[in-house]
């Protein structure tokens, strides 16, 4: 067999060397051991002060508030900061040994200098249990070496502090400004904090969702409140686990000046990415908006269009529905952060009113042959690769320039040797909007150069393994909650869960469409409907100077995160190739 050389990674010369082996029966001495990096006893005192200038200032904050005692959860929100140079030992701050009373892992944020802050919930009755852990780290005659593992973790944190706001905001961008304005919050609550919401609701005077989406740590939940009243209850309650704003754009309209203003239509959706082919054909990757759902008001519709009758595009008037769409691509191409390519969603071919809109804003033509959505349950089909190919994970910014990872995107991309051949797919967690059950959308776009045959089935296995590996990850936990599932005993919820159902969105791919049906898997429908993947390309828009005003600027390139992780090697897939 003749010598293989350029290989991407590893080299196996031809000659063979024989060696004798000798067991390991021990450790190096010379090796130096894990140990505290900290002058314990003087760190385990600066922890404590820490703690205790939390728990007085959040008694002091009910008190200010005036907050009634009963009402008050007992307990503490606590921020745990780690350090650039010492990975934040996440592991160790959650404790769920007391199934009344657990000491629980709220959120994990990562700063642009790479340190990891943990926020964590302290039960009144477990501040004991957590004051002796730090009271032993810093009693030197119980590890003298500094080398057990509970020393060295409790080692990496660097400071206490009381939670706030922004320690649960999960956005890229920042909090409102305004603090007595209502928004809608999409919020992440400890486990049994909804129903307590739900029974104050009108006292505390805020609109809760009538559903939740229970996880096995948390529910999710909307809650119509301003950021001054949303303080008072997690001081109060500390129900949250993570906050941050849906994205639900309310159409609101008055006939004239003393009419009343009234909702005539609302649109949903969230932030993703997507990719697309560079003059040099190779894939990069752009922030898009993904359109969930879009209903306006018929009645008022009719009126707006006699008021919008505009002869050079809209003789009969502008639709409420373009209206709509309008506003929300002027706001994504003003994003302080970054302009997005584009926008997409899914859709059936009959849904003309939906097909008109996108019409007007660079829509790509889509058929059931090139552009459909499929549906893919791992439970049922398990796609592992046979013999797999060398693919890679990106995480994704929460912005441009920022270092911090975005929780709910991330990618993963593979290339031929010679970069000729390039498939990317986007991931972003996400919930069924009929069923109310996580699932995931994945994208999938190549650059129209692909393996033939078996090679594409296995490199498109390969991509959607690593994705599942990811999706289960202790970082990302996107996991189906326990209590969905009917296996009671089923382990795999350690880590969030089995991976949800994947909605696999392909624009304008024929061959990788028929190569995963062929792998098993099947249409998306809606009724006997064939659900179909749109994507609105905004430098393709007609009528710019018309329509927005103002030609649109061009997209930010996302760069993605080294797939590095603090405690863990790259994240690649190292296999032979077929023989």
């Amino acid at each position: 067999m003749p010598v293989r050389t350029q290989l991407p990674h590893i080299y196996l010369p031809a000659t063979i060397e024989r060696a004798s082996f000798t067991p390991v029966t021990g450790f190096d001495p010379d090796r130096p051991p894990l140990t505290a990096r900290q002058q314990r006893y003087l760190h385990a005192n600066k922890l404590t002060d820490e703690l205790n200038i939390a728990v007085q200032k959040r008694l002091e904050l009910i008190q200010t508030l005036q907050i009634p005692e009963g009402e008050v959860v007992p307990g503490v929100c606590l921020d745990v900061e780690g350090s650039a140079d010492q990975p934040l030992a996440i592991d160790a701050l959650e404790d769920r040994g007391s199934r009344t009373a657990p000491i629980e892992l709220l959120n994990v944020h990562r700063k642009d200098d790479g340190s990891l802050t943990a926020t964590i919930f302290i039960p009144e009755k477990r501040l004991g249990f957590f004051q002796n852990k730090i009271t032993r780290y810093g009693d030197e005659s119980i590890d003298r070496q500094g080398t057990r593992g509970s020393t060295v973790s409790i080692d990496s944190f660097q400071a206490f502090k009381l939670s706030d706001l922004p320690s649960f905001w999960m956005e890229g961008t920042a909090l409102p400004q305004d603090k007595s304005h209502k928004h809608v919050w999409e919020v992440w609550l400890r486990k049994g904090s909804y129903d307590l919401l739900k029974n104050r609701a009108s006292n505390l005077g805020i609109e809760v969702s009538e559903h939740s989406l229970k996880f096995h740590e948390c529910e999710i939940c909307l809650i119509n409140s301003s950021l001054q009243t949303l303080a008072i209850i997690q001081m109060s309650a500390a129900p949250l686990a993570d906050a941050k704003i849906i994205d639900i754009d309310f159409f609101q309209v008055a006939f004239d000046s003393l009419s009343p203003t009234v909702t005539a239509g609302l649109a949903t959706g969230f932030q993703t990415f997507g990719a697309e082919a560079d003059g040099q054909n190779n894939l990069k990757v752009f922030p898009y908006h993904h359109g969930e759902d879009l209903c306006v008001d018929p009645a008022i519709a009719g009126e707006f269009r006699k008021c919008t009758a505009f002869p050079p595009i809209y003789p009969n008037g502008m639709g409420a529905g373009t209206w709509i769409m309008r506003e929300q691509i002027l706001r994504s191409v003003s994003n302080p952060y970054w302009v997005f390519a584009g926008r997409d969603n899914e859709h059936y071919l009959g849904n003309s009113p939906i097909k008109g809109v996108m019409e007007k804003f660079g829509s790509l033509p889509c058929t059931e042959e090139d552009s459909a959505v499929l549906e893919l349950d791992v439970r049922a089909n398990n796609l592992k690769p046979r013999w797999g190919v060398v693919v890679e994970k990106e995480d994704l910014p929460t912005r441009e320039d920022s270092l911090e990872i975005c929780p709910n995107n991330f990618l993963t991309r593979w290339s031929s040797e010679d970069g000729k051949q390039q498939i990317v797919m986007t991931f972003r967690r996400s919930a069924s909007t009929f069923e109310g059950q996580p699932v995931v959308w994945v994208k999938i776009k190549s650059n129209g150069n692909l393996p033939e045959g078996e090679m594409l089935k296995e490199v498109l296995a390969s991509l959607l393994a690593a994705g599942c590996e990811e999706i289960s990850s202790p970082e990302r936990r996107w996991g189906i909650p326990l209590n969905m599932l009917n296996t009671v005993n089923d382990l795999s919820h350690i880590f969030g869960g089995p991976v949800p159902v994947m909605h696999i969105h392909l624009n304008n791919e024929p061959t990788i469409l028929a190569a995963l049906l062929q792998m098993g898997l099947m249409h998306r429908k809606f009724g006997h409907y064939t659900m179909l993947s749109g994507v609105m390309n905004l430098k393709e828009a007609p009528h710019q100077e018309i329509m927005f005003g103002k030609k649109l600027p061009d997209a930010t390139q996302v760069h993605g995160l080294n797939p590095m992780r603090s405690d863990s090697s790259p994240f690649f897939y190292l296999a032979p190739r077929p023989k």
